[in-house]
């Protein structure tokens, strides 16, 4: 038996309610996280299809559950969505784009309990209207976005948000440190005391250094701000022109705690750091038990997933395990498999934090779906993408933990908008990963 086993049932959230007529709407990816004693959330990003646009992202909902047997029933909150407006200063129209919101959340019943923020990272594309955009726009500014959120036992709030960049022209510094943030990690906040503990990507003020690591936040006049950084794994000496952010060898790092307090801290790499498409990318693990103030690599494995999201998770009953999508030699990017996503999996971890056992499968989606729909576009066929997941141990109705995991499916060609119609099955599904141990 493996120390995880998955659910059977797997809750599905396909669109938002809000989706004008004309347009299709679609929740991606998911990021659980505690509310108060009895009540979860998960926070949906939501992408639209069908514009001509890759990565054309719409902000972020909060769906609210007590029961995954009855997401039907959740409350949704609507949190952010892309805006068009006039630049009063030349006259222009800009459009600013969302991506998906993460953040943290202190619980009912926690220091500050009730209170949390939300950060995402959006993008203003001046001249556009939203119609059309180009990712590879001179013009585009890159920022950060954060909000402050309130729940006071029967309505959830979030403020009017801040803006700061994600280059040196206004950041958003932690604390008195020389560090910036630069973007957000692909877990929530956890937890620590009366703080909140939030993997992110960092660079110095003086762009000298760059790297993945731990930002605390502390309540303060009633908001959550940084207050200090600790780099997991950091680099120096970087050339001074380009995207900062991009010149770190690692991204989109996850946090995790386990049942013996201490902290776990993976982090993707980026292609071509490290791995092959031919021969698998590493999966990584740092570990800390002193309430991440040092760092020790304690897992470097080769050839395990494919160029995908990876991230750290534990169960509720302990068990560590890291999710992704495998590498499989036989299945390389092809017109079924397309990078490689079209299988996520977990790798559970061993008592002594030491190495990854055999992969257990999450869901396949070919065997779940059937094919891709057919691409109108014959020369980039559709592909199955089953990935970025997340996951978190909850306590929901029945006042018992549950680990919860997140995860998005959906299809098009490789890096390219998709012309298709979205499948039925596409969207952000939760299901539960149980451990032996619980």
């Amino acid at each position: 038996m493996s120390p995880v086993e998955i659910a059977k049932k797997h809750a599905h959230f396909a669109a938002p309610t809000d989706t004008p007529d004309g347009q299709i709407w679609r929740y991606g990816v998911g990021f659980p996280l505690q509310i108060a004693p009895g009540l979860a959330g998960v926070l949906l990003g939501i992408e639209i299809a069908g514009t001509g646009n890759y990565g054309h992202l719409n902000g972020s909902d909060l769906v609210l559950f007590e029961d995954l047997s009855h997401i039907a029933d959740a409350q949704t909150v609507v949190l952010s969505r892309n805006e068009c407006r006039w630049d009063q200063v030349t006259g222009r129209p800009e459009f600013i784009l969302r991506s998906p919101i993460l953040g943290g959340f202190m619980p009912l019943g926690y220091p500050h309990g009730g209170t949390g923020l939300g950060i995402c990272q959006s993008h203003a594309f001046p001249g556009s209207d939203g119609q059309r955009f180009t990712w590879s726009d001179s013009a585009r500014c890159d920022r950060l976005e954060i909000s402050q959120f309130s729940y006071d036992d029967h309505e959830f709030a979030t403020s009017d948000h801040q803006v700061w960049t994600q280059d040196c022209s206004r950041p958003l510094m932690i604390g008195d440190s020389p560090w910036r943030i630069i973007s957000h990690g692909l877990t929530v906040a956890i937890p620590d005391g009366g703080d909140l503990l939030m993997p992110i990507l960092a660079g110095t003020l003086d762009n000298s250094s760059v790297g993945v690591g731990v930002a605390r936040w502390r309540y303060s006049r009633g908001e959550w701000v940084p207050t200090s950084f600790v780099p997991v794994s950091a680099t120096a000496g970087l050339s001074t022109g380009g995207n900062l952010g991009e010149q770190c060898p690692w991204f989109e790092p996850s946090l995790s705690r386990g049942c013996d307090g201490a902290f776990l801290f993976s982090a993707r790499s980026q292609p071509g750091s490290s791995g092959s498409e031919t021969a698998g990318y590493p999966v990584h693990v740092w570990r800390s038990t002193d309430r991440g103030e040092t760092w020790v690599l304690a897992i470097d494995a080769d050839g395990i997933r494919n160029d995908a999201p990876v991230s750290i998770h534990c169960t509720a009953g302990g068990n560590a395990y890291v999710a992704s999508n495998p590498f499989d030699p036989d299945r390389l990017a092809g017109p079924a498999t397309g990078r490689g996503r079209d299988r996520l999996c977990l790798w559970p971890m061993d008592s002594e934090l030491s190495r990854l056992g055999q992969p257990v499968t999450v869901r396949d989606a070919i065997k779940a779906f059937g094919p891709p729909p057919v691409s109108p576009d014959s020369d980039h066929s559709e592909t199955w993408m089953i990935d970025h997941p997340n996951a978190a141990t909850l306590e929901l109705a029945d006042g018992q933990p549950h680990s919860i995991l997140a995860y998005r499916v959906m299809h098009s060609p490789p890096y390219r908008p998709s012309g298709t119609s979205p499948s039925p099955a596409t969207g952000c599904y939760l299901v539960e990963v149980f451990s032996d141990q619980r």
